[in-house]
């Protein structure tokens, strides 16, 4: 597979491990005391995955990231040529001298790959990644998702038509943009089918003799180079019909050697004369498949275990169907212009081409927030679409590009309409994480007023050189215009706009939105785990140093550690191996005899960290205790 190279690419490849791991600090709790632990994080994403990792490595089953499209177009809030001044500091620590003199493809791609990387290891073993994205990254994205989840594990692209193609009287207008799709590797056995698409389908109902309603699936037969006669020797047989009673009996009639060479169906078959004299006299055979002789799917064993399981559908010039019956309950069964159907939801293959419109995404903003001034934030039902593709009521989705807080809305809306309990997780590091993302989430939760603002012009005068003259007569008018009109709208308002004397009626008015109930809590970064010198920082607690060393030492979530680590400093338990930390920020912890005489939680090995050692090596090797030195083995993820 080819390997994308890039200017920097030597510089960030590895470098989401150099990331320095920092304590999220939670500021506050909204809603229901947040049961299913939504999270909204204000921070820069690569700091906030990195610290997502002890709880959540492989455990997030839907990402969706709506990253910079590196347009070149700065008036975007995320500076979307990636000229943001805290990424080219980033930049500078990180690429260099070097990153002065990158193109703006190259910074793309070094701002991108640490990110995917951390987001790779967050991924669940069923989970999915969706990424949105345009032409001018696409190709790119692309190579690097290649690299990182492994082309095998392509499931797009996703186009989504977005309905409000912008002019261009030069190229071809840009009607749409991609969604790249990326499963985390399937383990061995599963079939790899992680996204499934729902369909309303209605189905045509019949009605056997025992008063059951059933409808048709396709023909027990395959038109594919695998269903000729040849291939499957032994899957020949003939049903015989008796058309008086409707009776129908598979019969193996044919030699099974000859099938193998000869395509003549008089030479290969010979009819049950016994049969015909009883009143069977319409054999149905397997169709032809590319003119040779066909087979059944199902071998005659099943096919006489389920005979009254299958339907014969007449087709035209008198040939038959074989197909099998699906049996439906009778009360969700309804009649219409005199025939039976019935509707199901079925699941099926994700279409290749979606439309949701753009504009919507701007709309329900302001719906809710009545702010227009986000750009481009995404359409609610698309990604409401997305994350339903995976089929997990339950699901942890994450949003590291958060922008508006559409991913968060989605969830919510996706709970409140299935009864699930997904979770969110959203990072944004943008001054507007409070007043904008995690503001929308609440009104979603709580409820709200939709915002409508309808602006009419009552009164307009240029203030040209000859109305200056009569400027005073001019105001007269503007404030008689607004006394006239005051009882008509919620609001009049006289300003000068363009050179001009305007006069404004303004009519405000909501509809109340009910909430979808929920609740997340929100997190800032607090301090680094290690302090500059590589030791473990005072000011972060016991029980978060203890976290980390489980999580880097297990890779188990730090969810499940010890509830009653203490003193004793035991960790936990993985196989044979118990886990002990001796850490005290006060003071230098020792591992020594006496420490081994009050050993709670015993086991056949040991890993123990502490400051210092005074048990010699042999001792050690003797009781089967690895020991690991504070801070010089403490592991950097």
């Amino acid at each position: 597979m080819p390997i994308l190279n890039w200017n920097g690419k030597s510089k960030v490849i590895n470098y989401h491990f150099n990331v320095p791991y920092h304590i999220l600090d939670l500021q506050y709790t909204f809603g229901a005391n947040n049961k299913s632990k939504s999270m909204i994080i204000h921070a820069d994403n690569l700091i906030a995955l990195k610290s997502l990792l002890p709880q959540y490595e492989g455990k997030v089953d839907c990402i969706y990231i709506d990253p910079p499209y590196n347009t070149g177009n700065e008036k975007w809030v995320y500076n979307d040529n990636v000229n943001d001044p805290k990424f080219r500091k980033w930049l500078g620590q990180v690429v260099g001298k070097e990153g002065e003199d990158l193109s703006r493809h190259d910074k793309w791609l070094c701002m991108m790959y640490p990110r995917l990387k951390l987001l790779a290891r967050l991924l669940s073993s069923n989970g999915v990644i969706f990424i949105s994205i345009d032409d001018n990254e696409f190709s790119n994205l692309k190579a690097i998702c290649d690299e990182i989840f492994g082309h095998d594990n392509a499931l797009g692209p996703i186009i989504q038509d977005k309905g409000n193609a912008k002019n261009d009287t030069h190229n071809v207008q840009k009607n749409h943009e991609y969604i790249i799709a990326y499963r985390k590797k399937i383990d061995a056995g599963q079939d790899g089918h992680v996204l499934f698409s729902d369909r309303k389908v209605r189905r045509h109902i019949l009605k056997d003799i025992q008063d059951r309603y059933f409808y048709l699936s396709d023909p027990i037969t395959t038109r594919g180079e695998g269903g000729t006669l040849r291939a499957r020797k032994n899957l020949g047989y003939s049903f015989y019909l008796n058309p008086d009673t409707q009776e129908f009996i598979p019969v193996m009639d044919y030699d099974q050697e000859l099938a193998l060479t000869a395509n003549d169906e008089a030479v290969v078959y010979k009819n049950d004369s016994n049969l015909k004299d009883q009143g069977y006299t319409v054999i149905i055979r397997p169709p032809r498949v590319r003119g040779q002789l066909g087979a059944w799917t199902w071998d005659i064993n099943k096919a006489k275990q389920h005979i009254e399981d299958l339907y014969l559908k007449p087709n035209r010039k008198g040939s038959y169907s074989v197909c099998f019956k699906h049996y439906v309950p009778s009360n969700e069964v309804f009649e219409e212009d005199g025939r039976l159907f019935f509707e199901s939801i079925d699941k099926g293959p994700v279409p290749s081409i979606i439309r949701y419109n753009t504009s919507e995404g701007t709309k329900e903003l302001k719906r809710i927030l009545d702010t227009g001034n986000f750009d481009n934030p995404k359409n609610v039902d698309m990604i409401s679409y997305l994350i339903d593709l995976i089929k997990n009521k339950n699901a942890v989705v994450l949003d590291s590009f958060a922008g508006s807080g559409t991913t968060a809305e989605a969830v919510l809306n996706l709970n409140k309409r299935d009864g699930g309990e997904r979770r969110f997780i959203l990072i944004e590091m943008e001054d507007y994480a409070e007043s904008v993302t995690a503001e929308r989430v609440k009104k979603v939760i709580k409820g709200y007023t939709t915002h409508y603002r309808k602006v009419v012009q009552l009164y307009a005068k240029r203030l040209n050189l000859s109305n200056l003259r009569k400027g005073s007569q001019i105001l007269d008018n503007a404030h008689e215009v607004m006394e006239n009109n005051q009882s008509r709208f919620d609001k009049v308002q006289c300003k000068l706009n363009d050179n001009s004397i305007v006069v404004q009626g303004i009519k405000q008015k909501g509809q109340q939105v009910a909430g979808v109930g929920g609740g997340f809590s929100y997190y800032t970064i607090g301090d680094t785990l290690l302090d500059e010198y590589g030791n473990f920082n005072v000011d972060v607690p016991t029980s978060t140093v203890a976290s980390y060393i489980w999580y880097s030492e297990t890779r188990n979530s730090a969810s499940v550690i010890n509830k009653h680590f203490d003193e004793s400093g035991y960790l936990g338990r993985v196989s044979d191996t118990a886990y002990y930390l001796l850490y005290d920020p006060t003071r230098i912890t020792v591992l020594n005899e006496s420490f081994l005489t009050h050993i709670k939680y015993h086991a056949d090995m040991y890993v123990i960290y502490a400051d210092r050692l005074t048990i010699s090596k042999d001792r050690l090797s003797a009781l089967h205790i690895t020991f690991k030195k504070i801070p010089r083995d403490v592991e950097r993820f």
